[in-house]
């Protein structure tokens, strides 16, 4: 498995697996001192990348997000991944949910809307291993 680091700060990193075709991020606990502002610019990077390397499935894993995202933000997030995931045509997201429940409930608003709006499958997990497999299949 050959993976590339694409962008990393103190708040993600965002990595590509080559070979398998997965975009894959990854939030850190310093997401706690994070504000609007950067969660909209990573945002925005994530979906340069995305277009950038147009990769076929998505693995997120929200485990140390700690920025808890408002609805308004969310609706901006979700119209501008939502867009980028349906136009590169990426067919599956795999998110391994944050245990923080604020968090987990607003991420999952967020992919429920994705859902519908791009027709992207997507699911949520607890387990990395299970999501990695169901990317997969």
């Amino acid at each position: 498995m050959k993976k590339i680091t694409l962008y990393k700060n103190q708040f993600v990193t965002y990595l590509l697996d080559t070979e398998k075709h997965i975009f894959e991020e990854f939030f850190h606990v310093a997401t706690e001192t994070m504000n609007e502002a950067e969660y909209r610019a990573l945002t925005i990077k994530m979906v340069e990348l995305l277009a950038e390397h147009e990769p076929k499935y998505i693995f997120a894993d929200f485990t140390d997000m700690r920025y808890t995202i408002s609805v308004e933000l969310q609706a901006w997030a979700d119209k501008l991944i939502g867009k980028a995931v349906k136009v590169h045509n990426v067919k599956k997201s795999a998110l391994l949910v944050s245990q923080d429940f604020i968090a987990q409930v607003a991420l999952e608003l967020l992919a429920e809307e994705q859902n519908i709006k791009s027709n992207i499958i997507l699911q949520f997990f607890a387990e990395e291993n299970e999501a990695r497999r169901w990317l997969e299949d």
